[in-house]
């Protein structure tokens, strides 16, 4: 199969809108940033960082995260701009499922559990969850600091 078809049939805004949702069931905060879920699909659709997600602790640090993996950060600035638009379509599908609220904030008012998908989604579903649960530790600006991601 053409790698752009298998892309498209990966990358698509109803499919993020899960990872979206478990990413927010691990971050576990009332309010997610939209910059904030504007990393969650260019870091979990890459497959180095998201098999490391998929087997991490929930008492793991992003500084640790990305000191063990520093070369699979590399160029996660120019994935976050290419999947900007994919990310916002996946808010307008959040929203118009009436899953999330969207303002200057996303509040969400359905989460996903990843154990009730089969083996395929759920190491994507998982890799979410625990971004969200990595993320929780720290403060907004430090993310974007220490990621060197410019929202």
């Amino acid at each position: 199969m053409n790698e752009s078809v298998i892309y498209r049939v990966n990358v698509n805004p109803f499919f993020g809108s899960l990872i979206q949702q478990s990413f927010a069931k691990g971050y576990n905060q009332d309010k997610v940033s939209v910059l904030l879920l504007d990393l969650v699909l260019p870091i979990i659709f890459y497959a180095p960082i998201r098999s490391k997600l998929m087997n991490i602790t929930s008492n793991k640090l992003l500084s640790d995260l990305i000191k063990e993996n520093e070369i699979d950060f590399l160029g996660l600035q120019e994935r976050v701009w290419e999947m900007k638009k994919i990310s916002r379509q996946v808010l307008i599908i959040l929203h118009n499922e009436k899953k999330a609220v969207i303002g200057s904030n996303v509040v969400f008012t359905s989460f996903i559990n990843y154990d009730d998908y089969n083996t395929d989604m759920k190491g994507y579903l998982r890799a979410a969850y625990y971004l969200g649960l990595v993320f929780t530790k720290e403060e907004f600006s430090e993310i974007f600091k220490k990621l060197k991601v410019i929202p």
